[in-house]
């Protein structure tokens, strides 16, 4: 082999090495979006488990006077309580633990009761579903203060204690609404006059404090009905706080929906 042979076959070894040595191309796919983000916002499928909890009770507790259970709705929800509860599971494997154990409890109650018809066992088992959001809706740093949703579940409380005649366990749920409302009821009196946007929030505050006051002149009395038209009456209330607590402050729009800014041209209603 001659000098221009070596030298030819010298650049296409160091040429084939170049190409080989040339790692292959690589793309980077964005990581998946994380099933349980901890940003202010709870899980959706979390709140479903409050509804359905609440519903379950609603059901087989009944309305006021006579509180005629239902119990086949009770079971069409209890269905859903099961899917949503087990979706929240899936995707939130760290929630509190404690929390966790008292809704699988609860809801292993229900099982039970609600094919037997157990009107008490079930009521209360809707309700200590309910009293487990705190915690869990804690675990997702939320901006409104979770002690709003344990008034919620609460106010149901007293009112199944009062028809169950356990003033004793009464008197314990009207102390923890008393709390609460002590730790809100700066904040919610601050927001009153700012937003004008919500029926019921200019008188809110003032209808809490007579609330409780009733309750407590109920407990005093061993006053079923007027123990349960103040629950009820709390619910409500409740409600209204909540969306206080949602509610942007005047001439400020909401960051999303109704009257909320259009990023775009395609974000926004024709």
């Amino acid at each position: 082999m001659n000098r221009n042979s070596l030298l030819v076959l010298a650049h296409l070894t160091l040429a084939f090495a170049a190409c080989t040595s040339k790692s292959p191309p690589t793309t980077t796919n964005p990581p998946p979006p994380d099933p349980c983000p901890r940003a202010g916002t709870v899980l959706a499928d979390l709140r479903d488990v409050e509804r359905d909890a609440e519903g379950i009770s609603y059901s087989v507790f009944g309305p006021a006077p006579d509180h005629t259970p239902d119990f086949q709705r009770g079971q069409g929800v209890l269905s859903l309580l099961h899917q949503v509860w087990d979706n929240t599971r899936a995707a939130c494997p760290d929630l509190p633990a404690d929390a966790v154990a008292a809704v699988d409890t609860a809801i292993t109650t229900l099982d039970g009761a609600l094919p037997k018809s157990d009107q008490r066992a079930a009521a209360y088992a809707g309700n200590d579903v309910h009293l487990q959001m705190a915690p869990l809706f804690e675990y997702f740093e939320p901006d409104t203060s979770v002690a709003v949703v344990r008034m919620d579940a609460f106010f149901l409380r007293v009112g199944l204690d009062a028809w169950y005649d356990d003033w004793a366990a009464f008197d314990e749920g009207l102390a923890m609404l008393k709390a609460d409302w002590e730790a809100l009821a700066s904040d919610a009196r601050s927001r009153v006059g700012q937003c004008h946007r919500v029926a019921g929030t200019q008188s809110v505050a003032d209808d809490l404090d007579e609330t409780l006051a009733q309750l407590a002149k109920a407990s005093a009395d061993h006053d079923v009905a007027l123990a349960q038209a103040e629950s009820d009456a709390g619910l409500l209330e409740v409600d209204i706080l909540e969306l206080l607590f949602d509610c942007p402050a005047d001439g400020a729009p909401p960051s999303s929906g109704l009257g909320s800014p259009c990023a775009d041209d395609a974000s926004c209603d024709a």
